[in-house]
């Protein structure tokens, strides 16, 4: 479930960063090709320094891509960090663990991070059609939801 999870949180990522960093639709697409390679950890960092996410999120993407790694490269002392409370664990126990394991404080917790997504995304505005698109002006790109409108090379590490 945790595997599920971290790939349903990253494609919504991956769908809503290029529209925050964006100035219109045709720039929110190029964005989204040019960053597509880019995974959920990566973005963490992006949108904490756009107020979407606060640290402590960004603290819990890290552990859960680190959790997702582990279970998907079988990695038994990752598995026995984060889920096992570090006792020791062998290769054949992983499963089991994972059966065990309480996945409703991690559902919840994602569920919440993808609010704060879609609530980003709702305070977001692009410049009208009748605007002139020749010289965008840092005006252009504005949100309701930030008191200063912050632009991709100023949020990109």
């Amino acid at each position: 479930a945790l595997v599920e999870l971290h790939g349903m949180l990253e494609r919504q990522v991956l769908q809503t960063v290029p529209v925050l960093l964006s100035r219109n639709k045709l720039g929110a697409k190029i964005i989204g090709t040019i960053t597509e390679r880019r995974n959920l950890a990566e973005w963490g960092d992006v949108l904490r320094k756009l107020d979407v996410w606060t640290e402590d999120d960004v603290r819990f993407i890290r552990k859960l891509a680190t959790i997702r790694n582990g279970i998907v490269h079988k990695n038994a002392k990752l598995i026995s960090k984060h889920l096992n409370g570090g006792k020791p664990l062998e290769m054949y126990q992983i499963d089991f663990i994972l059966d065990q394991m309480d996945c409703i404080p991690f559902f919840l917790r994602v569920l919440d991070l993808q609010a704060k997504l879609v609530y980003s995304l709702s305070h977001v505005s692009w410049p009208t059609e009748s605007s002139d698109k020749s010289e965008p002006s840092r005006g252009a790109w504005t949100s309701s939801y930030w008191e200063d409108p912050k632009l991709a090379d100023d949020v990109l590490v």
